[in-house]
């Protein structure tokens, strides 16, 4: 395929490249070949720098290094290299941490776009920061390889790339844009709540209703990426209309996903490898269901998708299954149906039960492990296990209906089936996806193509494409007639179509599986692509209006880092501290260790250097000695009753830390090396110390103390709050004000710890989506040792400073 059209250079930006989440996915890695083949090297993908994204090859190609080189010069932290897909196209991917100061970048997406992100999240904030640094990764690419007459596009998928556009408008608008939405925001989740939006669309009002979903900041997004792309796009005519109302622009082209058939082989033609695929599946269900399932009476059907309850259809398909099989039984019938439901949930691995059944054991089984093949994080409130109990589809002997739920992806290595998700679905007999919420639809799609007849809805976005190019033909897809129809209505369709196929005669069954084909060859990337062309063309054309926009000056932006002039002075905070006598030197160490906070007899070392100061820093041993003047010091060095005061409380101190006697450590076999752990939340230990609330703390403080006490091994963790107490006051109109006093650390009896090169030391902990940092500090309780944490670093986002922020 030659490159036909003035497009020089395509970039495509999404948070699904290298990086399987979802349909875009699949979107990406069946078109590449395509894009490949029209714009060779010059089509570049964008995408985040997880750290873990397996197909990812990096490369040192040209001209990755002075595209690196140049990245490097804009802070941007990349990889360049190739992803290991048909195709092989390049991509780069960006590590976006703390390339941006999160509140500026938030406020220019208000003050430019009107972009309001004030309710958004981290799953909002991440995608804002990544495709912002895309953007920017778009235009060094675009500096780089274009010349000035040169054209780029950018194609952005969804709101999570939504950032990066609103860069490219506002840095280097002489490259055209196209923005396309595989789902409304809204409409998802509207559609979620059981919220008709194709019948009720005229009566919801798109802000009102994104405020009271709590999607403000998405919608936002989206909204303003609609309104300022050259060329918005999405990918069915459902979803268009979606675009229509929800975001107040109607598309300018539709573009359906298609599929890379070419890599797919003819099972309407040659059913060897379907058969083959079958007898595995059988021969597994048949040992995790503990029963015989003969080929001749069993019909294999599957689902899968995202675990989206309701939107994906599966409690009405569940529903419909309940129906036949109680009239299956009602009936005597000797047909099987055996049911897989493939959807990823949460879960701790293969269950003990499907275990010992799969080893050949007989198993009396209860609960989920009727139906699940692992064990699930939440059971109890799973929703396809609550429906089944509720069904009675329980894989009893006398059931005929059987539901497998594979809660895996189906990769050929999950231990069970271990087959790939593509051959479990060849060796099936029907696919099944009533969705109710479905922008295109590539799982009935993928069906088709593995001449597997499907039942879909023709509200579904490949639905209406099928009813619209196949009218009333009902053969290969079969179509669920949803709109105005009641849950009962849709459900007694879906009966009826899984009964009728229970009476198909290996003539039906061929002739479905040749139209199902021949419909998958009809949605193929060799008919689909070249609707993509025309929108790059599209996009093209209305960035060419801006090209007066562009700067030229020997086609290489400058950037320009001015000073600022401030015409009033400018304070910082600073730290004085008082020299203290060599011969007091050891009050550092007394003062950092709070053995004398439960030994109130040693407290008079501190408060006869001032008994004023000692009460007014409330009892706070770094304070007084930071806060002393170094002639009074030097006057209590001279003073031999404060001498002797001191050198009892030192010489007792010293004797303390030396006592090595431990009642315990020969029964239990504790020692420094060995110690015990301790965790809490907080810790009361001395109000100097304002990091407790209430009785949790002073008994957790209590133990420490007494494990000091009783010189037992313990090391101590917990959380080191930068607003303690809070202070209330009554204001002139009697109302309670609170107020939250930062706990300054450098004047608390808290070290920070360092390394061996005097670094802070700082933990990480790996959250889905991001690393949150913490910096240790360390507390002396006479022998125990506690380590508090504080979020409050630069490496961390405003939200995950937060974690340590407030003690209440």
């Amino acid at each position: 395929m030659k490159n036909t059209n003035t497009v020089a250079y395509l970039f495509e930006v999404s948070w699904e490249v290298c990086n399987k989440v979802g349909g875009i996915y699949t979107v990406l890695t069946t078109k590449a070949k395509y894009a490949v083949e029209h714009f060779d090297d010059r089509y570049f993908l964008i995408g985040p720098d997880l750290g873990n994204n397996p197909e990812f090859e990096e490369t040192d190609e040209e001209p990755w290094g002075k595209i690196r080189d140049r990245l490097r010069e804009r802070g941007l932290v990349s990889r360049c290299g190739r992803w290991n897909i048909p195709g092989r196209p390049r991509v780069i991917l960006v590590n976006h941490n703390n390339k941006y100061d999160q509140g500026k970048l938030l406020f220019r997406l208000w003050q430019d776009f009107g972009v309001d992100s004030i309710t958004g999240g981290w799953d909002y904030i991440e995608p804002v920061i990544f495709s912002t640094a895309a953007g920017e990764v778009i235009e060094t690419l675009h500096e780089v390889l274009n010349d000035k007459d040169g054209k780029s596009i950018a194609q952005f998928h969804e709101w999570m790339t939504g950032a990066g556009l609103l860069y490219i408008k506002s840095h280097a608008p002489e490259i055209g844009t196209i923005f396309t939405t595989h789902a409304t925001m809204l409409g998802r989740t509207l559609s979620s709540q059981k919220i008709s939006i194709y019948t009720d669309m005229a009566h919801i009002a798109p802000s009102v209703m994104a405020s009271r979903m709590n999607i403000v900041a998405k919608h936002s997004m989206e909204s303003a990426c609609a309104r300022e792309c050259d060329c918005l796009s999405t990918v069915s005519e459902p979803t268009a209309k979606e675009v229509t109302h929800f975001l107040g622009r109607s598309p300018d082209i539709v573009l359906p996903n298609g599929i890379n058939i070419d890599n797919i082989p003819d099972l309407s033609s040659d059913s060897d490898i379907a058969r083959k695929h079958r007898a595995k599946i059988l021969s597994f269900a048949s040992k995790f269901l503990q029963i015989d399932l003969e080929d001749k009476d069993t019909r294999v059907l599957m689902t899968s998708g995202r675990y989206e309850f309701h939107n994906k259809g599966i409690d009405i398909f569940l529903e419909a299954l309940g129906k036949i099989n109680n009239s299956l039984k009602k009936e005597g019938s000797k047909q099987h149906i055996l049911c897989f439901f493939c959807v990823i949930a949460g879960h701790m691995g293969i269950s003990r039960e499907t275990q010992e059944v799969m080893k050949g054991n007989q198993v009396q089984r209860s609960g989920i492990s009727r139906i699940c093949t692992h064990q699930l994080q939440d059971p109890q409130h799973d929703p396809i296990w609550n429906a089944c109990q509720n069904l009675n589809l329980l894989n009893t002997d006398q059931d005929r209906v059987h539901v497998i739920f594979m809660p895996v992806y189906l990769d050929g290595y999950d231990g069970l089936l271990n087959m790939k998700y593509y051959d479990v679905l060849s060796g099936c007999n029907m696919g099944v996806f009533p969705s109710v919420y479905e922008p295109w639809g590539y799982t009935p799609l993928e069906s088709c193509a593995y001449s597997v007849p499907t039942v879909t809805t023709d509200i579904s976005g490949f639905g209406v494409w099928v009813n619209n190019h196949f009218p009333g033909e009902n053969k290969g897809v079969i179509l669920l007639n949803y709109n105005r129809k009641s849950r009962d209505e849709i459900v007694s369709q879906l009966t009826e179509h899984i009964t009728n196929h229970l009476r198909w005669t290996a003539e039906d069954i061929k002739d479905h599986k040749i139209k199902a084909r021949f419909i998958a060859n009809k949605a193929s990337w060799k008919e689909f692509y070249p609707i993509y062309l025309n929108a790059y063309s599209m996009a093209s054309k209305t960035a060419s209006k801006r090209q007066y926009l562009m700067d030229t000056s020997a086609y290489k932006r400058e950037a320009f880092y001015p000073g600022r002039v401030f015409m009033k002075p400018k304070f910082r905070s600073l730290s004085v501290f008082t020299e203290l006598p060599d011969r007091l030197k050891d009050l550092w160490d007394i003062a950092y260790n709070l053995w004398w906070t439960w030994n109130p007899e040693y407290q008079e070392v501190f408060e006869r250097i001032s008994p004023k100061i000692w009460d007014r820093v409330f009892h706070n041993p770094i304070e007084l000695l930071q806060d002393i003047s170094p002639e009074r010091m030097k006057e209590i060095s001279e003073n031999e009753s404060y001498l002797r005061i001191y050198g009892r409380v030192v010489d007792a101190f010293d004797d303390f830390l030396k006592d090595s006697d431990c009642p315990l450590r020969a029964n239990n076999n504790l020692t420094r090396d060995n110690p015990i752990a301790y965790f809490s939340l907080e810790y009361g230990l001395h109000e100097c110390l304002p990091i407790y609330a209430g009785g949790l703390g002073i008994l957790s403080g209590d133990h420490l103390k007494s494990a000091s006490d009783l010189n037992i091994p313990m090391v101590a963790v917990g959380l080191l709050y930068k607003c303690g107490y809070f202070k209330q006051v009554i204001d002139k109109e009697g109302n309670q004000v609170d107020t939250y006093p930062e706990n300054d650390f450098s004047r608390m009896p808290v070290r920070i710890c360092t390394d061996a090169a005097g670094e802070p030391v700082k933990i990480s902990v790996n959250l889905p989506g991001r690393t949150v940092y913490a910096r240790a500090w360390k507390i002396n309780v006479g022998r125990t040792t506690l380590y508090l944490l504080d979020t409050s670093v630069p490496e961390n986002s405003k939200q995950d400073m937060e974690i340590t922020s407030r003690l209440y």
